[in-house]
């Protein structure tokens, strides 16, 4: 999610007759570093050189990004909902990172909410938050932050899992299920 300092993108466009561009004719070569493809008259030359420096360890965001904001919340099971479900997910968080997901209840259920994860990697804190907005519960653990509570109505609920310390990337588990209530 949060890329250092310093950031250089480079992209260069070899045409024929331009200094350090190649004639036509077919096939390709390579100039410099860069993958040059000749068709016909001309050649064409992409150099994508992507730099990023600056003393901090980069940290690549997860494929549910951007999920930093309830507004960007990753749905959990689309247009369904988690009434007597499992879903599970393998999510990452950068130093700082936030993730939100949401879920729809129809009914009472019992909720119980998990992230696993390595606690030399840093700290996390799992929450639930109500139709409102409102937190109703979290929880932190040394490797599981799990939230087990009874929702005694339907709606459409948000996890948020916040990175709490740590300098690393924080690989963890997350697995919701909704079990129905006896009447």
């Amino acid at each position: 999610m949060r890329l250092p300092a310093l950031h250089l993108f480079t992209f260069v466009i070899l045409l024929p007759g331009c200094p350090g561009g190649s004639g036509g004719g077919g096939g390709g070569s390579t100039i410099g570093g860069s993958s040059t493809s000749t068709a016909g008259s001309g050649s064409v030359s992409v150099d994508t050189t992507v730099t990023a420096s600056s003393g901090e360890s980069q940290c690549v965001d997860d494929m549910d990004e951007p999920n930093d904001s309830p507004g960007e919340a990753i749905d959990l099971l689309p247009g369904l909902p988690l009434d007597d479900a499992d879903v599970a997910r393998t999510p990452a968080l950068c130093p700082g990172d936030v993730d939100y997901y949401t879920f729809t209840l129809d009914t009472s259920n019992y909720l119980i909410a998990e992230a696993r994860f390595d606690r030399s990697m840093g700290n996390l804190r799992l929450s639930v938050l109500g139709p409102n907005g409102a937190e109703m519960w979290s929880s932190m653990g040394g490797r599981l932050a799990a939230v087990n509570r009874l929702i005694d109505s339907g709606g459409l609920y948000t996890l948020r899992v916040e990175h709490l310390d740590g300098t690393a990337k924080l690989d963890y588990e997350l697995r919701v299920r909704a079990l129905p209530t006896m009447p």
